[in-house]
């Protein structure tokens, strides 16, 4: 049997079969350099690796074509200039999707993988390249969170949900930039990464490329002391356990704008943005020094409520 994508009316067979629906997201996003999409066999959407089983059991022919169907964001509710980075980010990935110039450090492959060391090059490369473009614009997403923020939710949620896709477009973006950059695919990133998971100095570097990790980085002002942070935090400790009490029957997006609605109420009540207090954290060791281990507790004990959440976050608060 070939498969096909089908795409703006155009067909592309696939080298090879995907054998589960990650592997075929990725042929999606390789073979048409589309990134946010839809995936349908006739009339039946493909969404996970059980219907992709299924529409290879029920497939008679040889020949068996998916169509891809891209989503298209809608900008009209976006300011001009939040329309303008969302543009500018899906323009620049379509065309490092498809880039063909020759590359400026070719690493060396063997069977597939990378060596560990260039690995974690890449993974530093990727890391810097979403905490410079996180920074240029997680101010301007704050800027149009907090004049929504207790004045109109579902505009607020909007914003929110704008910001979350041009997260996961960032990371995405980030990988084919960078994988570009040192001249390898995608896919030789992916198997590098499961060959090397294994060690914890990858497992540490690949955690830190995660969005919910990634943390835009700036000054801070004077009065952001240890002791104005800590006071910052059990606030916003205090913040979660009462929204949790108010809210019990929260969904999963809840507990993930939650995070976010955290940041803006640190906003509101100190006046200190979400990368000044990314900042401190990172300035003043919270994960380590001692004089934070009170605090350490607390957020513990705020993660542990939120899990009953099904499918709530895995890192803890505190506010990006």
């Amino acid at each position: 049997m070939q498969l096909y994508l089908s795409h703006n009316g155009q067909e592309k067979a696939l080298p090879s079969i995907p054998l589960n629906y990650e592997e075929l997201l990725k042929a999606v996003n390789r073979e048409t350099g589309v990134f946010n999409f839809h995936v349908k066999l006739g009339a039946t959407s493909i969404a996970s690796s059980q219907d992709l089983v299924v529409a290879y059991l029920n497939h008679k022919d040889d020949k068996l074509v998916f169509v891809v169907d891209e989503i298209t964001p809608d900008l009209s509710s976006m300011d001009s200039s939040s329309q303008a980075m969302f543009q500018s980010m899906m323009d620049r990935f379509k065309n490092l999707a498809t880039d063909d110039k020759p590359k400026e450090h070719q690493l060396l492959v063997t069977d597939g993988t990378l060596r560990k060391e260039d690995l974690l090059r890449v993974a530093a490369a990727m890391k810097e390249f979403a905490q410079t473009q996180l920074s240029q614009n997680s101010v301007k997403f704050q800027e149009r969170r907090q004049e929504l923020y207790e004045v109109d939710e579902d505009k607020y949620r909007e914003v929110v949900m704008e910001q979350m896709q041009f997260q996961e477009m960032l990371i995405l973006t980030s990988t084919v930039e960078t994988c570009n950059k040192f001249g390898i695919a995608p896919d030789v990133f992916d198997a590098s990464c499961a060959r090397w998971f294994h060690e914890a100095e990858v497992r540490r570097a690949l955690e830190e490329m995660a969005a919910e990790s990634l943390q835009a980085q700036g000054d801070i002002p004077e009065t952001l002391t240890k002791e104005e942070l800590k006071r910052v935090l059990t606030y916003s400790c205090g913040f979660i356990n009462r929204f949790i009490d108010e809210h019990p029957n929260m969904q999963p997006m809840d507990v993930l704008i939650l995070k976010i609605r955290e940041s803006d109420e640190v906003m509101k009540r100190y006046g200190y943005n979400e990368t000044q207090i990314a900042t401190a954290l990172t300035l003043y060791n919270i994960e380590t020094d001692p004089y934070w281990e009170d605090v350490r507790t607390l957020l513990g004990e705020v993660t542990q409520k939120l899990f009953r959440f099904q499918g709530g976050y895995p890192g803890g608060p505190g506010p990006h």
